[in-house]
């Protein structure tokens, strides 16, 4: 196991959350190596500060930043258990309400149109620490996969 120095060295303390700064997967998890395997930071973080995770018990995450590593945002838990928050959170894909009326949304639309205009100058990590969401939030922004009504504006009005 990795101490918790080193673990920490890695991490960044906002007011909300504790930020991965090392290596996220395409979706946004931070992983860490440990010996010649990789393991999910925020499972590392949860052992680390919280304790052994049971037998078929995942981590799951409160503030549904993938690389928050804050230990009191985590949680074990199981696959249905983490399904059932999803869907209570509206983070499921049965939410039909879009942009800052979802359930589960962290950002208005105000933030979204910001957000965009900084993607190209800075990069989408530090454009995710400033609003506090994670990585992956702010690709799925720039490819137009979500707030495409406030996206296809900015395009529209940078054209």
């Amino acid at each position: 196991m990795i101490e918790k120095d080193a673990f920490l060295s890695r991490v960044e303390k906002t007011e909300k959350c504790w930020l991965w700064r090392g290596v996220v997967t395409e979706y946004g998890y931070g992983i860490v190596k440990i010996g010649d395997k990789y393991e999910r930071a925020h499972r590392v973080s949860y052992q680390l500060f919280n304790g052994e995770i049971q037998k078929g018990l995942m981590v799951c995450h409160h503030c549904d930043v993938r690389n928050c590593v804050k230990p009191d945002h985590l949680y074990a838990g199981t696959a249905k258990e983490n399904s059932q928050d999803r869907e209570r959170r509206g983070r499921g894909n049965r939410c039909s309400r879009i942009g800052e009326d979802g359930p589960g949304a962290k950002l208005s639309d105000e933030d979204v149109l910001r957000l965009n205009y900084m993607i190209g100058k800075i990069s989408q990590i530090e454009i995710a620490a400033r609003f506090e969401v994670d990585p992956s939030l702010v690709s799925k922004i720039k490819t137009g996969r979500i707030w495409t009504h406030i996206t296809k504006r900015v395009s529209y009005q940078r054209q």
